[in-house]
């Protein structure tokens, strides 16, 4: 009789445990893809703002860092933005500790090339996938990404990146922890 409601406490949790990481799958992919599309259209806005004046861009240029930056930390998620050749321009990591990184950009995101396909199938629309990028991680990510269009023309894409591995041990540790 004890090995059968163990057993039963295996399988209902079990079942639990795969519904969950399924949803939580999904869940994920909606806050990313929706957070790279609102960096996107504020992109946009800031951009279409700041025309034909080269030292607002740069003004701009801090503040939509600034912005990739609470994004990034609110979400837990590397949000950046390229262009359109798939290089990183903007960062959360433009501003820091009240410095400009400058034309150098940063140590983590001058690494990253993201491919041209990928590019070409967020131009189409809005793109996610679960697909491994080497520039970024030797193991799979969740990437979501959304066009950057100025007087339809593609201008740039903002990207919102999360290692698969890394964020699902820690859904599953938090959901074994009830169980433990």
């Amino acid at each position: 009789m004890t090995a059968l409601i163990i057993v039963s406490y295996l399988v209902l949790a079990t079942a639990l445990l795969v519904f969950l990481v399924n949803r939580w799958t999904i869940e994920k992919q909606q806050v990313l893809a929706d957070n790279a599309r609102q960096n996107a259209e504020y992109c946009e806005t800031i951009i279409l703002s700041c025309k034909d004046d080269a030292e607002a861009l740069e003004r701009a240029a801090i503040l939509l860092g600034n912005n990739l930056r609470v994004t990034s930390k609110a979400i837990g998620s590397d949000v950046f933005f390229c262009d359109v050749e798939g290089r990183v321009g903007l960062c959360q990591h433009f501003f820091n500790y009240g410095n400009i990184q400058g034309k150098e950009g940063c140590e983590i995101h001058n690494k990253y090339q993201i491919p041209k396909e990928i590019i070409a199938e967020v131009a189409k629309d809005e793109y996610f996938a679960t697909t491994k990028i080497n520039s970024i991680s030797n193991g799979e990510v969740f990437i979501a990404g959304a066009p950057v269009i100025i007087n339809n023309e593609l201008v740039g894409v903002v990207f919102a990146v999360e290692h698969v591995e890394l964020s699902r041990n820690e859904y599953v540790t938090s959901i074994m922890k009830m169980y433990g």
